[in-house]
């Protein structure tokens, strides 16, 4: 599919990604790690640690689909280390650690493959950004390598040392799956109910990390997730079903109104004392339309207005045979005294 020349797709998808990263990192750390740290955005750098002070910073550089790999004199590593120099103190040994986060791989025998935490040299690393820097002749970044020369070696080696490589990092597309293998056993296993569970976690983070970007909240704490999956995960047990409504979202007095409102429950709200046989009125609303008091009115007022012709006749003959009866006897009482 073709783009504009003036997309800025690739751009907003980097941004994007720096919110959305944060929340995967705050997932995957390791049992007991930073359990009092938290999670800042675009506050002391693109993201970052910190426990009062940051203690890291990370720089996001995101590519999409890209099979190119990240060398030393690549765009991305001199941009962030000119980042880092206006950061703070490039020789404070007691400065925040310095990670660029990347989707791209690092090169072989690079700065970047030296910086990998699983395998950190920081001397190898600082000796191939000197010579890139020295052997370089792109002039957008010729400022920064400038700069990272005239550092003395001691200040470069400290500056280096707190450098660390997070590459081949996974895409925007694939961060979902990504938080989900983080999570383990968190969602529910039915497939269903584990997207809806997703959906809820995501839709609580993007509120943080608006709230973040905002400047109405600092930071996201790494107990503060864990909390609330913990909590998301009780809402999907067996007896319970998921809610998307903050209990805090809630207008209670309006609940009220809206449901006292209704003729049902205003007639359910009477006092009303036992009925015949102490049983209450039962119905699908106590004295409404469909109750067992609403019927016997209503076969009360057909009686007395006469709507059962059938039985005004049946009371009509009954009441001329009594008549008759009532005659007859009279009658024959009467004869008899005559006969006396």
């Amino acid at each position: 599919m073709s783009t504009s020349p003036h997309s800025a797709a690739s751009s907003a998808l980097g941004y994007l990604y720096q919110t959305q990263w944060p929340l995967l990192e705050l997932l995957d750390r390791r049992p007991g790690e930073r359990p009092d740290a938290a999670v800042t955005l675009e506050l002391h750098d693109d993201v970052a640690w910190e426990e009062g002070t940051p203690i890291e910073l990370i720089q996001s550089k995101h590519h999409l689909c890209s099979s190119r790999t990240l060398g030393d004199k690549d765009a991305d590593w001199w941009r962030t280390i000119r980042a880092w120099m206006k950061a703070g103190d490039p020789g404070d040994p007691n400065g925040p650690m310095l990670t660029m986060l990347t989707t791209l791989t690092a090169a072989p025998a690079s700065a970047a493959e030296a910086l990998r935490p699983s395998s950190h040299d920081a001397i190898a690393a600082r000796e191939r950004l000197e010579h890139a820097a020295s052997t370089s002749t792109e002039s957008t970044f010729a400022g920064v390598r400038k700069k990272f020369l005239e550092l003395d070696e001691p200040t470069r080696e400290i500056f280096v040392s707190r450098m660390r490589v997070l590459d081949g990092s996974p895409e925007i597309g694939d961060l979902d799956a990504a938080v989900r293998e983080a999570l383990g056993r968190a969602p529910p296993l039915d497939p269903k109910k584990a997207d809806v569970f997703m959906r809820i976690l995501w839709s609580w983070w993007n509120e943080r990390a608006i709230e973040m970007l905002q400047g109405t909240r600092r930071s996201v704490g790494a107990l503060e997730v864990d909390t609330y999956v913990d909590d998301l995960r009780d809402e999907f047990g067996k007896d319970r079903l998921p809610t998307s409504v903050a209990e805090t979202d809630i207008d209670v007095e309006q609940v009220q109104a809206d449901h006292t409102a209704r003729p049902c429950a205003r007639t359910r709200a009477r006092p009303s004392g036992p009925r015949r046989g102490g049983r209450a009125v039962s119905g699908p609303c106590a004295g409404g339309p469909g109750s067992r008091a609403s019927r016997r009115r209503r076969r009360r007022s057909r009686r007395d207005a006469g709507a059962h012709p059938a039985r005004r006749r049946r009371r009509g003959r009954g009441s001329g045979r009594r008549a008759r009866r009532t005659v007859s006897r009279a009658g024959r009482s009467t004869s008899g005294a005559a006969t006396a």
